[in-house]
């Protein structure tokens, strides 16, 4: 048995190529997608929803209205003046901004549920690496303007829930919590699929539509280490690879461990910048040196400074 009580090795997949799907289901504490964000996403989805309406339902909860005010007020957004209630919050974001709010808000109660039951450096990684991968993408969004409305911010959050679900404490995937596996190569991949019969991808999908959440978390989930075989949100599945093999990056970087972001996302950076991806990637944790806080540094040197300012200033609140 892959999950359950039993502290067993992991073994090979029965023949059934769903079996993972039955042994996930019998896991007693499953964390969940907060009933309050369901909520506030249904009335948000309704096509005669309006802004007040939309106020009142998130004004119901605490978290999610300090979630909101948050975003409404980060730089992002902000214009100048600070919001200092929902109703303001919900006029600057707009329906479309406030729906993915919600389930950005949503994915972080989800984060935090679920990484009080994984061994605390697991859960320190995790949350941190979706993190950064949410808001790199967010800054690409903001930057290069792309057409999103905060569903790069949300599905950053929710890109790598798999890896959430696989490290759980009583999920028997060792595989998913071993020190080497902290960065995700194809030979992470191929392990998972080899030994647990799929891969985080693949089940962090699995969780999200069981949550009944948008369909592009979905498809961001399954396709973001494979965006060539994405056939839905395209765009937003090349975003989130390429946000992620820079979270990636950082982290190697800042460790000292070799990493290579795929070819990819090489060519969606040289379509995007025209510069060398090699330079694109000089970013130098804590302290860097004047050419990168200085005006003429490489637009994404700046991009993935500010990305992880704010994941910083977000990380543990």
């Amino acid at each position: 048995m892959l999950f359950g009580k039993s502290n067993a090795a992991p073994t090979m997949p029965t023949t059934r190529p769903d079996s993972w799907k039955l042994e996930l289901n019998r896991l007693e504490d499953l964390p969940m997608f907060p009933a309050w964000a369901v909520e506030a996403l249904e009335v948000a989805n309704q096509p005669d929803s309006s802004l007040r309406e939309l106020a009142r339902i998130i004004q119901r909860d605490m978290v999610l209205t300090a979630g909101v005010l948050k975003l409404a007020n980060s730089s992002l957004y902000c214009t100048g003046r600070e919001v200092t209630n929902v109703e303001q919050a919900v006029v600057r974001l707009g329906i479309v901004r406030c729906r993915h709010a919600i389930v950005a808000v949503g994915m972080r109660s989800l984060w935090h549920e679920g990484t009080r039951r994984l061994n605390p450096r697991w859960a320190q990684f995790l949350w941190h690496h979706s993190l950064l991968t949410a808001h790199i993408a967010a800054r690409l969004t903001y930057r290069l303007r792309l057409p999103f409305q905060g569903e790069e911010l949300a599905a950053g959050l929710a890109h790598d829930v798999g890896r959430m679900v696989l490290a759980l404490e009583n999920c028997n995937a060792a595989l998913a919590r071993r020190d080497d596996g902290f960065l995700e190569t194809p030979t992470t991949l191929r392990l998972e699929r080899e030994q647990l019969g799929a891969d985080h991808g693949a089940i962090g999908a699995w969780f999200l539509q069981m949550n009944r959440l948008p369909a592009f978390l979905a498809d961001v989930a399954e396709y973001h280490h494979r965006p060539d075989r994405a056939v839905q949100h395209l765009d937003l599945v090349h975003l989130l690879s390429v946000a992620e093999d820079l979270a990636n990056y950082w982290y190697a970087k800042i460790h000292g461990i070799f990493f290579e972001p795929g070819p990819a996302t090489l060519d969606w950076l040289r379509r995007y910048f025209g510069e060398s991806p090699t330079a694109s990637f000089e970013l130098v944790p804590g302290n860097p040196p004047p050419s990168v806080r200085s005006p003429t540094a490489l637009p994404l040197q700046q991009i993935l400074r500010e990305a992880v300012k704010e994941t910083e200033q977000m990380f543990g609140s």
